[in-house]
């Protein structure tokens, strides 16, 4: 019988099919062996070969051993199986419990952890077009109603102390304005009474309606020096948005729980943890502020860059109270005050009236004037409350930039070197021959007109333990 000789290396767990020029010879067959496991007796020496190939069988072997007997080697050959059958094994549908090269995302439990924990490098990004302000005063916001000025204003904090000043006295040596005040107060009011609400805020607002000359009622706030305190009228909401990428350390499962954390900071919020599982398919999060210019409150979503899946919402305040204004007064402990410093104010005023001296009128106003001060600021007690909370302002002096890293607890081995052993979890039913590298089937049934019983229960056996597709 004419056989083919081989020096070949191969897996004994591999479909790979010799493709070296063998050695054509022929042999006798022994009597009393089987096809599997044939005998054969050579005439020469074969021991520098240890693979063979049958063609009138159509099988591949494996020599597994050799012995001289008087003059003749007896050799004993063991089925290649998966050679024997590679095309007819490559085209069969299986249930594939584990391949090489499926889908990295498929988290694969059998690999145990370290308890070592490793941390990305930390990127960064900052929210255009806004200017956080970390130290000094903040900017202050005044919430003013009445007859004169009527909104929210964004004023600067040097005309906040020259209001605050024209406020407390209602009179920068400008009779028209004092007159203002003057009958402001003969109707009940005063111009404290027109600012309602005020506070700071850890940002500066961008997005205005106007600027106006501020009125408090009839009064027009000036400087010492006679020029208009102006304001800007603010646009209640505004946004501001940046990008951030994810420092993710592999592309594979690690990405899921319980082997990934994201840990996202967020000024004002501080510390948030991202879902990996439903991040991992994003390499970068949008993240959004909304910023309420009238009360400090600030609204944050982060999303997905690429899924758009919302990964997180988050809540702060960072507005401080500005001590301003008429919030939280008792009126009726200043009516008396007002009412005595009023009536001390008629004289004078009357003199500028008929034309008398303007000095005198002058004195006459101060003097008046200064007395309802005094009685309205101890009416007033010398306290205010803002209307912003106090939740995060101070925290913005912890950071401004919005900063993100990735938490991974690390594998015994890296998943490439282990998947070319194991393969990775699949469970899917389809065609082994759709897989190269390592395969392992579930309950396999390989089905061949040409195999016997036994061939195809080793063909099972070998599959659900694991092949190497070659």
């Amino acid at each position: 019988m004419k056989i083919y000789l081989y020096s070949y290396s191969k897996k004994n767990k591999s479909t790979r099919i010799v493709t070296a020029t063998p050695a054509e010879v022929d042999v006798e067959i022994k009597d009393n062996c089987t096809v599997e496991n044939p005998l054969l007796l050579f005439d020469f020496e074969p021991t520098s070969y240890n693979y063979c190939y049958i063609p009138v069988w159509d099988r591949y072997y494996f020599i597994a051993s050799w012995k001289y007997i008087v003059g003749v080697w007896e050799v004993s050959l063991t089925e290649d199986y998966l050679a024997s059958y590679r095309s007819e094994i490559l085209v069969s549908t299986a249930i594939i419990a584990y391949a090489h090269g499926t889908d990295a995302d498929i988290v694969d439990k059998r690999i145990p952890v370290n308890s070592k924990v490793t941390a990305s490098a930390i990127t960064t990004a900052s929210l255009s077009g806004l200017n956080w302000l970390t130290g000094g005063l903040g900017s202050p916001i005044l919430s003013i109603t009445g007859k004169g000025s009527s909104g929210v204003y964004y004023i600067t904090y040097t005309d906040t102390l020259e209001l605050l000043d024209g406020v407390d006295s209602w009179f920068n040596d400008n009779v028209p304005d004092f007159f203002n005040a003057v009958k402001q107060l003969f109707y009940g009011g005063s111009a404290a009474n027109c600012i309602k609400d005020s506070l700071t805020l850890c940002w500066i607002p961008t997005a205005f309606i106007r600027t106006e000359n501020i009125y408090l009622g009839n009064y027009p706030a000036r400087t010492a020096g006679g020029s208009a305190i102006q304001g800007k009228l603010v646009v209640p909401i505004e946004t501001h948005s940046c990008n951030i990428s994810i420092p993710w350390r592999y592309s594979d499962w690690r990405r899921s729980e319980p082997y990934t954390q994201i840990k996202l900071y967020l000024p004002l919020v501080g510390n948030v943890s991202i879902s990996a599982e439903a991040a991992k398919n994003d390499g970068s999060m949008d993240i959004t502020y909304a910023f309420n210019n009238t009360s400090g409150d600030i609204n944050v979503i982060v999303k997905g860059h690429t899924s758009g899946v919302i990964l997180n919402t988050s809540t702060t305040n960072g507005a401080a109270a500005l001590h301003i204004g008429s919030s939280n007064t008792n009126v009726g402990k200043i009516t008396a005050s007002v009412g005595g410093g009023i009536a001390a104010i008629g004289a004078g005023a009357a003199t500028i009236l008929t034309g008398g001296a303007i000095v005198p009128a002058i004195l006459g106003i101060g003097g008046g004037l200064a007395a309802a001060a005094s009685g309205t600021i101890s009416g007033l007690g010398g306290y205010t409350d803002g209307s912003g909370g106090l939740g995060g302002s101070s925290a913005i002096a912890l950071g401004t930039d919005i900063k993100c890293q990735v938490l991974t607890r690390e594998l015994t081995d890296q998943q490439l070197n282990l998947s070319l052993k194991m393969g990775k979890p699949l469970f899917k039913n389809t065609q082994i021959g759709n897989y190269a590298g390592y395969v392992q089937t579930e309950g396999f049934q390989f089905e061949s007109n040409r195999a016997s019983s036994s061939e195809k229960d080793a063909i099972n056996k070998l599959l659900d333990s694991g092949i190497y597709v070659e």
